[in-house]
């Protein structure tokens, strides 16, 4: 009964986050003032915390990659948004 439960529980998790990046994807067609990676960032963190707890490496180096992936894309906008503090203090971690 509890694997049954906390199978059920990593099932919704997974699903809610999904639903969180499909919102990001549609609000891009509104054009928001936030770019899309940062939610996609969001997004990634929450699949680190999910695949963590299953304990799935293979899951958790692919969203590490992409983490990696949409950080490169995103920092672009930063540095010509005067952002180079944060980038600096960022890459410093």
């Amino acid at each position: 009964m509890q694997s049954t439960v906390a199978a059920k529980n990593h099932q919704a998790m997974c699903d809610a986050n999904q639903v969180s990046a499909i919102a990001a994807q549609l609000a891009m067609q509104l054009e928001p003032k936030m770019p899309l990676e940062v939610a996609m960032l969001d997004y990634y963190g929450r699949e680190l915390e999910i695949w963590a707890a299953d304990e799935n490496t293979a899951r958790l180096k692919n969203v590490a990659g992409k983490i990696r992936e949409t950080w490169e894309a995103l920092r672009p906008a930063i540095q010509s948004h005067g952002g180079s503090p944060q980038l600096q203090k960022f890459d410093d971690n």
